[in-house]
């Protein structure tokens, strides 16, 4: 009844989440809306833009042509989407999206490490199914 009354909840986006669509194809942001009936804001942390400015430059060891080009397609997005851009506390961002993970937050990643930390703290995953959709764990 009071819907814009509801806090809205975080969507935070790992970086390996926003490299899937070049890599697999799939729209993210179409697969984890059927998947939320929350009302929410996708968010990204300061350094997964960094991670993703470095993984376009060369800069780690994903140096594959195909890995810069999925990079530079997550920038695009990121800017497209106007993702909410989270500030962060603690240097390595699995950390600090550990840090912001409560029950008023879904994180979306592959990393099973991450999905353990995150999910102790009582936040959401969104994990995908099939290389096709999201679903809520």
């Amino acid at each position: 009844m009071f819907d814009f009354l509801k806090k809205r909840k975080k969507v935070i986006l790992d970086t390996n989440i926003l490299l899937l669509p070049g890599q697999i194809g799939v729209d993210v942001f179409t697969e984890i809306d059927k998947a939320i009936h929350d009302s929410y804001e996708f968010c990204v942390l300061e350094g997964t833009l960094t991670e993703l400015e470095n993984i376009k430059e060369g800069k780690t060891r994903l140096n594959k042509k195909s890995d810069k080009f999925n990079a530079k397609l997550g920038i695009i997005m990121d800017k497209q989407k106007d993702l909410k851009i989270l500030k962060q506390s603690l240097k390595l961002v699995d950390d600090a999206i550990v840090e912001l993970s409560n029950a008023d937050v879904y994180v979306a990643t592959q990393d099973r490490a991450l999905q353990k930390r995150v999910e102790e703290k009582g936040a959401k995953l969104l994990l995908l199914h099939q290389q096709k959709y999201f679903v809520v764990k």
